[in-house]
């Protein structure tokens, strides 16, 4: 049984939870130069404002808050909550969502671009598979508590599409009414 302070601490990854009903996006096909998975500030050339992210939903304009873990797009209700929250290393960049087969394009999104990327993965008591270009999709992730610390908001360096928050943002997200949908929290083992 975890005492408070350890459960103060913990940490959570970031996980999509498609609810039904509810539509989602996918990255967008070309963003330039631009990698939103570094944990870097983006210095080079102009992000395309919007960014155009592709969907293949229908119907009513019901979304998610949160609907991508590569390149984050959220409500801007999200983004409050975040900033709420005490977290303020990421970027904003203006997003809509595009149904190219019918036209539809849903506005007023953001796409986030996380800065802050740790090596923080305990290599011996992980296990993922390589998926090339130096990520890894870990199936099971140990983080290194010394690393990682009291780290509000981060990127995995080890493994390009993971989001890891704190506990503190985690409850202040969950608190949010009404609730913010299409977020996942997946407790992290920390060795």
């Amino acid at each position: 049984m975890l005492t408070r302070k350890e459960k103060a601490d913990m940490h959570y990854l970031f996980d999509i939870d498609f609810e039904e009903g509810l539509g989602s996006c996918n990255k967008p096909r070309t963003i330039g130069d631009y990698n939103f998975q570094l944990g870097m500030p983006i210095t080079t050339g102009d992000v395309p404002n919007p960014l155009v992210c592709p969907t293949d939903h229908v119907g009513p304009e019901d979304f998610a808050d949160y609907l991508n873990n590569q390149l984050p797009v959220v409500s801007r209700r999200f983004v409050q909550a975040l900033r709420d929250a005490g977290v303020s290393n990421f970027e904003e960049y203006p997003a809509d969502i595009l149904n190219r087969d019918t036209g539809q394009r849903w506005t007023g999104f953001v796409a986030i671009n996380i800065i802050g990327s740790l090596k923080c993965v305990h290599v011996e008591a992980s296990s993922g598979s390589d998926i090339g270009g130096n990520c890894i999709i870990y199936h099971d992730i140990t983080l290194r508590k010394e690393v990682i610390n009291n780290h509000l908001l981060f990127r995995v360096d080890e493994a390009c599409a993971t989001i890891v928050i704190h506990e503190s943002v985690k409850r202040h997200l969950a608190s949010v009414s009404p609730k913010l949908t299409g977020i996942n929290f997946i407790p992290v083992k920390e060795a």
